[in-house]
């Protein structure tokens, strides 16, 4: 979303100089130096950007990937008859809801190995 503002402002203040007559006075060379000067600002913009994707989708896969490898480990733990293992999920992680799931399952079976 930032680069058509971006964009938008270099267009917007060409039209201003257009308007006041200020392109006729420019020459080739300061016209190639502010295009020299929007390329590296786009570049430092998307290099912006893919850092922050990154840092993004490394925070939310973590926050997916991580409950989904706790309960993986606690099925083969109950896989292997250990009943007595509850899974705790981190406050803001995803699959709260199967957290308690698991955790009444586990509850159960424990109770009907009892019996």
């Amino acid at each position: 979303m930032i680069y058509p503002i971006v964009i938008y402002n270099i267009f917007e203040y060409f039209l201003q100089m257009l308007s006041t007559g200020q392109v006729a006075s420019l020459s080739l060379e300061k016209v190639k130096e502010v295009q020299n000067q929007v390329l590296f600002l786009l570049g430092i913009l998307q290099l912006l950007f893919v850092v922050i994707t990154f840092m993004l989708s490394v925070f939310v896969s973590h926050r997916i990937a991580g409950p989904l490898y706790k309960l993986k480990r606690a099925m083969e733990e109950a896989g292997k008859g250990n009943f007595d293992k509850k899974i705790t999920f981190r406050k803001n992680d995803h699959f709260m809801d199967m957290q308690d799931s698991y955790n009444e399952m586990i509850q159960n079976l424990s109770i009907r190995k009892q019996r």
